[in-house]
């Protein structure tokens, strides 16, 4: 990795994927027109309220980006946006980085639950017996399932849209992955692993009820 890439830039903007060709490549014009832009020197500042301050900037042409600086969100806009269209695409950068300040905030408090689930369904800490050791963390790309993990690096993914559901769902959706970390399959061994957790019926109902939900929208 680069140390652009690695920057506080890379991590909190939200429109990187301006900054890319369709090959993949970053596109040097887009990162000059950012960096240009998103000078103070050469922006003009309108305070929305006290989270969010949009800086129009003449010498950005085409990306519309969001940064967070301490408790502030930045904007960072072409000068001759239109008014519609800056407030719809605003909206979604702040929502974008709400979301990954709830998400990071609460994987330690995840990771803590995970690491007792295992000791107490799994009799072992898979933190500390597995090769890799284990990371858990909530992602907000993974609308098609509710947990995924890859056995190889130790790493658990939980959707987001769990986030807000009951203790009992989230601590399922964990555990079954965490067994996947010793079971492939859904084989006689995992369904034994699985129903050791006494809520494991009623978190299906739940998921079951919540996908329906989702489908009916």
């Amino acid at each position: 990795m680069s140390a652009l890439e690695n920057s506080s830039l890379f991590d909190e903007a939200c429109d990187l994927g301006q900054m890319f060709d369709d090959e993949g490549q970053l596109n040097p014009a887009l990162v000059r027109e950012y960096a240009e832009s998103s000078s103070t020197e050469n922006a003009e500042a309108i305070t929305v309220d006290a989270k969010i301050e949009i800086r129009f900037s003449a010498r950005r042409k085409r990306s519309v980006s969001a940064v967070r600086e301490g408790d502030r969100i930045i904007i960072n806009a072409p000068k001759l946006i239109a008014k519609a269209e800056l407030d719809s695409i605003v909206s979604e950068l702040v929502a974008k980085l709400d979301l990954r300040k709830a998400l990071s905030t609460s994987h330690e408090e995840l990771e803590k639950r995970a690491r007792q689930l295992s000791l107490r369904y799994l009799h072992l800490d898979l933190f500390e017996s597995h090769p890799k050791g284990v990371t858990v963390k909530w992602v907000s790309n993974q609308n098609s399932r509710w947990g995924s993990c890859t056995p190889a690096t130790g790493t658990i993914r939980i959707s987001h849209r769990l986030q807000k559901a009951p203790h009992y769902v989230i601590d399922a959706v964990v555990l079954h992955e965490l067994i996947h970390l010793l079971v492939a399959n859904h084989g006689p061994k995992f369904q034994a692993l699985m129903e050791s957790f006494p809520e494991h019926k009623m978190a299906q109902e739940f998921l079951r009820g919540y996908s329906l939900g989702e489908q009916s929208k």
